[in-house]
Protein backbone atom coordinates (compact mmCIF):
# COMPACT_ATOMS: atom_id res chain seq x y z
CA UNK A 1 0.00 0.00 0.00
CA UNK A 2 1.23 3.46 -0.54
CA UNK A 3 0.98 6.45 1.79
CA UNK A 4 0.74 9.42 -0.03
CA UNK A 5 1.52 13.37 0.78
CA UNK A 6 -0.52 15.81 -0.01
CA UNK A 7 -1.10 19.53 0.77
CA UNK A 8 -4.58 19.53 3.06
CA UNK A 9 -6.13 21.54 0.15
CA UNK A 10 -6.05 18.99 -1.91
CA UNK A 11 -6.52 16.58 0.14
CA UNK A 12 -9.90 18.30 1.52
CA UNK A 13 -10.97 18.64 -2.60
CA UNK A 14 -10.04 14.64 -2.70
CA UNK A 15 -12.24 13.75 -0.45
CA UNK A 16 -14.98 16.27 -1.09
CA UNK A 17 -15.12 14.60 -4.63
CA UNK A 18 -13.65 17.67 -6.44
CA UNK A 19 -10.35 16.50 -7.05
CA UNK A 20 -10.45 13.77 -9.19
CA UNK A 21 -6.64 13.86 -10.16
CA UNK A 22 -3.57 13.81 -8.41
CA UNK A 23 -0.96 14.89 -10.29
CA UNK A 24 2.88 13.89 -9.66
CA UNK A 25 6.22 14.78 -10.84
CA UNK A 26 7.31 10.88 -10.12
CA UNK A 27 5.17 7.62 -10.93
CA UNK A 28 4.56 5.68 -7.44
CA UNK A 29 4.40 1.71 -8.25
CA UNK A 30 0.63 1.58 -7.90
CA UNK A 31 -1.75 0.46 -9.99
CA UNK A 32 -5.38 0.38 -10.93
CA UNK A 33 -7.47 -0.99 -7.94
CA UNK A 34 -4.76 -0.32 -5.31
CA UNK A 35 -5.80 1.49 -2.24
CA UNK A 36 -3.86 4.71 -1.70
CA UNK A 37 -3.65 6.08 1.91
CA UNK A 38 -3.79 9.85 2.29
CA UNK A 39 -1.43 11.88 4.85
CA UNK A 40 -2.51 15.34 4.92
CA UNK A 41 0.53 17.33 5.49
CA UNK A 42 0.87 19.86 8.11
CA UNK A 43 -1.58 21.96 9.96
CA UNK A 44 -3.49 18.90 9.56
CA UNK A 45 -0.64 16.38 9.85
CA UNK A 46 -2.46 12.92 9.83
CA UNK A 47 -3.43 10.23 7.81
CA UNK A 48 -7.20 11.24 6.87
CA UNK A 49 -8.56 8.12 4.43
CA UNK A 50 -7.86 5.92 1.46
CA UNK A 51 -8.93 6.41 -2.38
CA UNK A 52 -8.65 3.40 -4.90
CA UNK A 53 -6.89 3.96 -7.67
CA UNK A 54 -9.01 4.50 -11.01
CA UNK A 55 -6.29 5.32 -13.21
CA UNK A 56 -2.24 5.92 -13.53
CA UNK A 57 -0.70 7.97 -16.81
CA UNK A 58 2.67 9.21 -17.64
CA UNK A 59 1.85 11.71 -20.47
CA UNK A 60 3.47 14.90 -21.81
CA UNK A 61 2.54 18.66 -20.06
CA UNK A 62 0.49 19.42 -22.66
CA UNK A 63 -2.20 16.03 -22.95
CA UNK A 64 -1.94 15.82 -19.01
CA UNK A 65 -3.28 19.42 -18.86
CA UNK A 66 -5.64 19.32 -21.20
CA UNK A 67 -7.46 16.07 -19.43
CA UNK A 68 -7.09 17.38 -16.09
CA UNK A 69 -7.75 20.97 -16.04
CA UNK A 70 -11.31 20.21 -14.88
CA UNK A 71 -10.14 17.77 -12.55
CA UNK A 72 -7.10 18.21 -10.35
CA UNK A 73 -8.07 21.79 -8.64
CA UNK A 74 -4.75 23.53 -10.01
CA UNK A 75 -4.58 26.74 -12.09
CA UNK A 76 -2.65 26.71 -15.74
CA UNK A 77 0.45 28.29 -13.69
CA UNK A 78 0.42 26.23 -11.02
CA UNK A 79 0.26 23.21 -13.19
CA UNK A 80 3.43 25.00 -15.11
CA UNK A 81 5.60 25.90 -12.24
CA UNK A 82 5.30 21.94 -10.64
CA UNK A 83 5.69 20.12 -13.50
CA UNK A 84 9.00 22.86 -14.23
CA UNK A 85 11.67 21.52 -16.08
CA UNK A 86 9.95 17.94 -16.89
CA UNK A 87 8.33 17.01 -20.49
CA UNK A 88 6.01 14.43 -18.76
CA UNK A 89 3.73 14.13 -15.73
CA UNK A 90 1.77 11.73 -13.69
CA UNK A 91 -1.73 11.41 -13.22
CA UNK A 92 -3.09 9.47 -10.29
CA UNK A 93 -7.39 8.75 -10.88
CA UNK A 94 -9.29 9.23 -7.89
CA UNK A 95 -11.84 6.29 -7.79
CA UNK A 96 -14.02 5.75 -4.28
CA UNK A 97 -13.05 7.65 -1.70
CA UNK A 98 -12.69 6.57 2.29
CA UNK A 99 -12.51 9.29 4.93
CA UNK A 100 -11.54 8.02 8.13
CA UNK A 101 -14.09 8.18 10.97
CA UNK A 102 -10.77 8.90 13.37
CA UNK A 103 -7.81 10.39 11.60
CA UNK A 104 -4.47 9.05 12.21
CA UNK A 105 -2.49 12.31 14.19
CA UNK A 106 1.11 12.33 13.39
CA UNK A 107 1.67 12.25 17.10
CA UNK A 108 -0.03 8.91 17.01
CA UNK A 109 2.00 7.84 13.98
CA UNK A 110 5.30 8.86 15.92
CA UNK A 111 4.16 6.73 19.10
CA UNK A 112 3.34 3.94 16.74
CA UNK A 113 6.90 4.45 14.90
CA UNK A 114 9.27 6.17 16.76
CA UNK A 115 11.31 8.55 14.40
CA UNK A 116 8.49 8.36 11.69
CA UNK A 117 8.67 11.08 9.35
CA UNK A 118 5.83 11.59 6.69
CA UNK A 119 7.12 11.20 3.19
CA UNK A 120 8.12 14.03 1.15
CA UNK A 121 6.08 12.36 -1.63
CA UNK A 122 5.39 8.96 -0.89
CA UNK A 123 6.26 6.06 0.97
CA UNK A 124 5.57 2.18 0.54
CA UNK A 125 3.95 0.47 3.75
CA UNK A 126 4.46 -3.22 4.40
CA UNK A 127 1.67 -5.46 4.96
CA UNK A 128 2.97 -4.77 9.53
CA UNK A 129 2.95 -0.96 8.79
CA UNK A 130 -0.69 -1.64 7.55
CA UNK A 131 -2.13 -3.53 9.69
CA UNK A 132 -0.48 -1.20 12.54
CA UNK A 133 -2.33 1.95 10.63
CA UNK A 134 -5.90 0.35 11.01
CA UNK A 135 -5.39 -0.72 14.66
CA UNK A 136 -5.67 3.01 15.15
CA UNK A 137 -8.42 3.89 13.64
CA UNK A 138 -11.91 2.88 13.63
CA UNK A 139 -12.93 -0.59 12.93
CA UNK A 140 -15.17 0.17 9.73
CA UNK A 141 -12.31 1.99 8.16
CA UNK A 142 -10.25 -1.64 8.58
CA UNK A 143 -13.21 -3.25 7.33
CA UNK A 144 -13.59 -1.32 4.23
CA UNK A 145 -9.92 -0.89 2.95
CA UNK A 146 -9.23 -5.22 3.58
Amino acid sequence: MLLLSIHPRFADAIFAGTKKVELRRRAPRIAKGDEVLVYSTIPTAAVIGTFTVENVTETRLEPLWRRTRATAAVTREQFNSYFDGLETGIGIWVGQVRPFQSPISLWSLRNLWPGFHPPQGFRYLTPQEIELLFDLTDSSARARAA
